[in-house]
């Protein structure tokens, strides 16, 4: 069994540091390159312009260099996006049947890593046989590796204990037959074991 740590963090403090931040430095790098870009251009075809030819050998150079430059920061911008920004909507990880209803538990990634693992939203419903949400709890869980993360429709265990619920799953593809990991009701961490 291994258990991930869970984190007293609200969403948006999660979201706003893991993929806004990045997203906007990213872009900040990008439009000072293609404004140095621009302007180095600007200056060269004004001192080539003096020239008899109209400078429109180094003209054609430039133009292919600053090209080059604002393809190459948009497939990074592209490229940071595909990694770095969360697949939107939740996606269920695992979903068990009781008496009083059913429990689902959807993931959604916040972020691709971090020095603490990889933050991964989980929220867990309950739901009774009419479709009405009883109760629905949500929680950022770091979990060790992207591995761990495996998006699956196989039944998975749940069991309410002493203001925490303990939620496990059969994982694909590993050798270890389950994932536990445990939600609790208070701000506490519980330790490792």
């Amino acid at each position: 069994m291994n258990r991930a740590s869970l984190i007293a963090a609200g969403d948006f403090a999660t979201v706003l540091f893991y993929v806004v931040v990045p997203v906007f430095l990213a872009t900040f790098l990008i439009v000072a390159l293609c404004t140095f870009a621009f302007v180095v251009f600007f200056v060269c075809w004004l001192v080539e312009r003096r020239r008899p030819d109209g400078g429109s050998d180094a003209l054609h150079g430039l133009s292919f260099v600053a090209n080059v430059l604002i393809v190459c920061s948009l497939v990074f911008l592209c490229s940071f996006g595909l990694t770095k920004v969360p697949v939107l909507g939740n996606r269920t990880w695992c979903q068990s049947a009781s008496p009083d209803g059913i429990y689902t538990l959807q993931a959604d990634r916040v972020a691709w890593y971090s020095l603490s693992g990889v933050p991964t939203r989980f929220t867990l419903r309950h739901v009774d046989s009419s479709g009405d949400v009883l109760e629905s709890r949500s929680t950022i869980v770091y979990v060790p590796s992207v591995d761990e993360v495996t998006f699956q429709s196989e039944p998975c265990a749940v069991e309410w204990g002493e203001g925490h619920v303990d939620i496990g799953a059969q994982r694909r593809f590993d050798t270890r037959p389950d994932y536990f990991f445990s939600f609790y009701w208070d701000d506490q961490i519980p330790a490792q074991e």
